[in-house]
């Protein structure tokens, strides 16, 4: 199944599939990471949202999802 990690909509389609296939989730193993190289003074929000989304944001929703 593919989802985007940064989407709230599709960590809910995951967790609703693996409900109704399997029950429940054992073990989160969140690994999600991203970066880009680029000097400090060029960085972006684009940039920033993007690997704050990804890095953080991501697998803090990920994580919580399997505790609700």
């Amino acid at each position: 199944m593919q989802g985007d990690v940064t989407n709230s909509a599709d960590v809910a389609r995951l967790y609703e599939r693996i409900q109704r296939d399997h029950q429940k989730v054992d073990v989160v193993f969140a690994n999600a990471g991203i970066y880009e190289v680029i000097p400090l003074d060029a960085i972006e929000d684009k940039h920033f949202d993007s690997t704050f989304n990804v890095n953080v944001k991501g697998m803090v929703f990920t994580v919580q999802k399997h505790y609700r």
